[in-house]
């Protein structure tokens, strides 16, 4: 689409060690595995030497290209469920003998091969898959409204649980082969449903969530095991996690909305937000919590993944005031000023990820992501959706191969404000992406009933309705 015949040699992967950023703990908080990368299939097109990395500046841009495929296709997913009546339980059902039946009688093809998550090749290989995401995540939306659905979860994720907690006989599920990728989109119809029953808790009988939110940090009375993110029973196990993220989020929502409808008192908190979390090694030093500060909380670990919920409450309270702002004249004028802050600062820190130290510092970056993704939808309104849609992937990639490449690396402060950066325009594109499709299912007819919440993309962000891009399902569903 950029019309060159070669790939742009400061664009091409640079080989980018994992190891040499992450710590292996980290890896694993990122559900990251450096051995599949090196084992992927290594295709011999100019596609493949094209970095997608998100670990740089390059790849973060690059990723806006292949990002915006992926919405395209979850897009048409998440209509598809809606408009045909796509019954999810039936696709399910089918897509896992099919994929079962390659994977045992043809298990040299493609479906057990891996494929590289830090190169073109693979993520335009994976995109159509996005479809089954779409189609999924939409439909445990609608499959909440069943309490058989929702007891047929609550047994899976029960079982998973309990296999866990033996850590015995656990079956291999990761997303670096077309196999893994499928039977990870047909889970995702679980979590959805998860998230969506603990939205409609927390809107019906919010006592009731309140009281379920502070039970659940007495977790520690439950035996404490490991869950690994690349096993099928882990994965079945973290429904409980995706109810508990909704939970303290739905929560959160509740109490934050009416703040929201006075721009003063959201400038008021935000201000004091930022300040305090600019003072925080002054703050825990005066007030002795450095040793609480430094506490552990691990994702692949039970207390810690309850633990780690919680910050959902702070998440989605970080985000609201941030979107607050946006829609607001003020957000016209700090979003572009702190896009130049984020490009042009170069002072960094640690800024660690498993952590309650860590935690804090981010829901600055969170504040920031809901300030310029808000602002980035007004821009995107003011260009027709199609235009933007086509040409968009060309400019991102045009504008990042004319920056000079640095990192982004996630456990770092520098690489956290260049993430917000090319999250404008991540968001922009696919805004508009998203509304094309969507405007395409629409064609001639009225606006499609059931509305949804959204649909998700495989690496765990969540799609509004508008297109725009939201951290986590938990937060997505809870934005309506």
């Amino acid at each position: 689409m950029t019309g060159s015949s070669s790939v742009n040699s400061s664009r091409s992967n640079s080989g980018i060690k994992l190891n040499e950023i992450y710590s292996k703990t980290e890896l694993g908080e990122m559900e990251l595995d450096e051995s599949r990368e090196k084992d992927s299939l290594k295709i011999h097109h100019n596609f493949s030497k094209i970095n997608t990395d998100w670990d740089s500046l390059s790849g973060q841009f690059n990723n806006i290209g292949a990002n915006a495929l992926d919405t395209w296709f979850s897009a048409i997913g998440l209509n598809l469920s809606k408009k045909l009546g796509v019954d999810p339980g039936l696709v399910s059902s089918a897509s896992v003998l099919i994929t079962k039946a390659l994977h045992e009688f043809f298990p040299n093809i493609m479906v057990d091969q891996n494929f590289s998550m830090m190169d073109m090749s693979g993520r335009l290989l994976r995109s159509p898959l996005h479809i089954l995401d779409g189609i999924f995540s939409s439909g445990g939306e609608l499959l909440s409204k069943s309490p058989l659905a929702n007891l047929g979860t609550i047994m899976l994720t029960a079982f998973g649980l309990s296999k866990a907690e033996k850590g015995k006989d656990l079956n291999e599920l990761h997303y670096h082969n077309l196999h893994g990728t499928i039977s990870r989109s047909l889970l995702h119809q679980f979590a959805s449903l998860s998230a969506s029953s603990a939205q409609k808790l927390t809107n019906k009988m919010p006592l009731i969530s309140v009281l379920l939110g502070l039970c659940l940090p007495m977790s520690k009375a439950i035996k404490n095991f490991d869950m690994p993110w690349d096993k099928l029973e882990t994965v079945l196990g973290q429904n409980l996690f995706h109810f508990s993220d909704a939970l303290y989020s739905s929560i959160a929502h509740k109490l934050i909305s009416p703040l929201k409808k006075n721009l003063g008192a959201t400038v008021a908190l935000s201000t004091a937000g930022l300040v305090g979390l600019n003072n925080l090694s002054t703050i825990k030093k005066s007030l002795n919590l450095e040793k609480i500060f430094e506490t552990k909380i691990l994702n692949n670990n039970f207390h810690g993944r309850v633990q780690r919920s919680i910050w959902n409450f702070a998440e989605n309270i970080a985000f609201a005031l941030g979107d607050r702002i946006s829609n607001s004249s003020l957000g016209s004028i700090i979003s572009p000023l702190y896009l130049l802050f984020a490009f042009n600062s170069t002072q960094s820190k640690s800024v660690e990820l498993n952590t309650i130290e860590g935690f804090t510092q981010r829901l600055g970056y969170d504040f920031a992501n809901s300030l310029l993704s808000g602002f980035s939808n007004k821009i995107s309104g003011l260009i027709p959706a199609p235009i933007l849609a086509a040409v968009g992937p060309s400019l991102a990639n045009l504008i990042g191969s004319k920056l000079k490449d640095r990192s982004c690396a996630f456990n770092t402060s520098d690489g956290l404000r260049l993430r917000n950066f090319t999250h404008f325009f991540d968001n922009l594109v696919t805004t508009s992406v998203y509304k094309t499709a969507n405007k395409i299912f629409e064609l001639g007819k009225k606006k499609i009933e059931p509305a949804l919440t959204g649909s998700i993309l495989s690496d765990g962000r969540w799609l509004r309705p508008d297109g725009r891009i939201v951290s986590n399902m938990a937060l997505g569903k809870n934005l309506t």
